[in-house]
């Protein structure tokens, strides 16, 4: 009984709480950290804890997004009808959760939330990935993949579920060529125009294009797939990641801003990675680059690379790893 009294007590302190915040201030001049206490109930805390965080561990960041879509979000559960634990929708700006699962991914569906703006001209732009309803979708699959890179970053002690790998994968290729700083400062922003422009001081924008374009196919078909159309596309992107890394670290030896050394070490770091790189799809292991034609564009920017076929088969269709 004694306990019960405690707990009435509580129950009584809390909505005293929340009647100071309804009644002494405006909602619109509450801060963040009290906006995000109003969310919901059973995610609360989850809700909190990831605005907490994220003020934390990046006071850099811009919050305005953040700021505005918290004051109407909504999370609710629901019963999937395909393989999906949560799903944040961003034209109702709602998070919808699979009770099981809730806090295994309400972080993932929270990042979206953080990174979501909408144009004046009716696009959404959610991190790296912009649609406009039965017209425009790009940049989804680059767009899971580095909102589950944060997810695991900033939330790897709350169980979260490490999905994606993938595209995760990719993601972080891509912020090794940006920069993690200017990587998630971007995604924050909702600004995949900037991205495109960085990347492409080192590649082609249609280069670039094609990238979104394989990524948002492995996320779109990734169970339904034509097993060699499979490799043709990772193989692909493999190839773009890499050598766009490896020509900006070269254009920056030659402007100077990287020490003979540095680049040196960070070519023979790449290439060994990559002579040793496979990539895991579904159970199905082949090489994440097509290495002869690696091999062939890095003799292009005079790095020359030996050794690179001896492991492979002679079917560029069909690079499987030997067993």
């Amino acid at each position: 009984m004694e306990n019960l009294l405690i707990n009435k007590c509580n129950i009584i302190i809390r909505r005293n709480l929340e009647s100071n915040f309804i009644f002494k201030k405006n909602y619109g001049e509450l801060a963040l950290d009290e906006k995000a206490y109003f969310v919901s109930r059973r995610y609360r805390e989850a809700v909190v804890l990831f605005v907490k965080r994220m003020k934390d561990v990046k006071p850099r960041f811009y919050f305005k997004n953040l700021e505005k879509n918290i004051e109407i979000l909504r999370i609710k559960n629901k019963l999937f009808l395909v393989n999906s634990i949560g799903n944040y929708n961003c034209i109702d700006n709602v998070i919808s959760m699979v009770l099981k699962h809730c806090f295994s991914s309400i972080y993932h569906e929270l990042m979206h939330m953080a990174s979501f703006y909408l144009t004046d001209d009716g696009i959404y732009m959610i991190g790296f990935r912009q649609f406009r309803p039965f017209l425009l979708d790009i940049g989804g699959g680059l767009n899971e993949g580095y909102t589950e890179l944060l997810t695991e970053r900033y939330f790897f002690d709350q169980g979260v579920d490490y999905t994606y790998k993938c595209l995760v994968n990719f993601a972080k290729d891509i912020e090794s060529i940006v920069g993690k700083d200017k990587m998630e400062e971007l995604y924050f922003n909702s600004d995949l125009y900037n991205l495109k422009e960085d990347i492409i001081k080192d590649c082609s924008e249609e280069e670039f294009m094609q990238f979104l374009n394989d990524s948002d196919w492995f996320l779109v078909k990734g169970k339904n797939y034509d097993f060699s159309e499979l490799i043709e596309r990772a193989q692909r992107m493999g190839n773009f990641v890499y050598l766009t890394y490896l020509k900006r670290q070269n254009r920056l030896f030659l402007d100077d801003e990287i020490s003979v050394d540095e680049y040196e070490n960070r070519l023979a770091e790449t290439i060994t990675k990559i002579d040793k790189l496979y990539f895991d799809f579904d159970g199905k292991v082949f090489w994440k680059c097509n290495k002869k034609k690696m091999s062939e564009e890095l003799l292009k920017i005079g790095i020359e690379v030996s050794g690179f076929e001896d492991e492979i088969l002679e079917d560029d269709k069909t690079m499987v790893k030997k067993n």
